[in-house]
C-alpha cells in the first residue's frame, strides 16, 4: 500500500519515482543480525524474532512496482556508480 502512496505522490507532483529493492538471502540476514548481536554496538534492535516477522509479512513487489524496481544483490559488492546509473534511467 506504502509503494502505491509514494508512486502516486510521485506523479502528482511529476516527479521521477523508482524502487530500491535490496536483496539478500534470508540465510545472510540472519548471518548479519547474529554478526552485529556479538559486536553489541549496534543501534538496530532488529534481532531474529523481528527478521523472522519481517520475512512472514514481505509482500513482493507487483508487476507495477517491479517496472519501477532497481534490485541490488547487498551479498555481492555494490559498484555504485553503476547504481546510481541505474537508478537514473529508472
Amino acid at each position: 500500500r506504502e509503494r502505491l502512496d509514494f508512486r502516486q505522490i510521485a506523479a502528482a507532483n511529476a516527479a521521477r519515482f523508482a524502487i530500491l529493492d535490496c536483496a539478500a538471502s534470508p540465510a545472510e540476514l540472519e548471518r548479519r543480525i547474529r554478526a552485529r548481536a556479538r559486536k553489541g554496538s549496534d543501534a538496530s534492535e532488529a534481532d531474529l524474532e523481528v527478521l523472522k516477522h519481517q520475512l512472514s509479512i514481505v509482500e513482493p513487489l507487483d508487476g507495477a512496482e517491479r517496472r519501477h524496481a532497481v534490485t541490488v544483490d547487498t551479498e555481492r559488492d555494490i559498484r555504485y556508480a553503476d547504481l546510481a546509473a541505474r537508478l537514473r534511467k529508472a
